[in-house]
């Protein structure tokens, strides 16, 4: 079976509160646990639809991506692929 999802990880607690608040009205967006594939100093992660990755991304393009990183989750079976998307990239698709 198959699982697909984007997600953003956050260096704070409070960053990970104040983009599930910007986002909350328009998206279907969770905040979970850190997948465990991935280190980050806060425990939270974003989590959202593929498909609304250019809207979210644009909602938040003035934000300081310093500390924020955006992943790409996939869950094949029993093989997980979790990808490290650099903002670059993902503003150039």
């Amino acid at each position: 079976m198959d699982r697909t999802f984007m997600f953003i990880t956050f260096e704070t607690t409070h960053k990970a509160i104040a983009f599930e608040n910007k986002l909350i009205d328009d998206f279907d967006i969770e905040l979970i646990p850190t997948p465990r594939e991935v280190t980050a100093s806060c425990g939270l992660a974003l989590k959202f639809n593929e498909s609304d990755q250019p809207q979210i991304l644009d909602r938040i393009s003035g934000e300081d991506f310093k500390d924020i990183n955006l992943y790409y989750y996939l869950r094949h079976y029993e093989k997980t692929q979790v990808v490290h998307i650099k903002w670059e990239v993902a503003y150039a698709t």
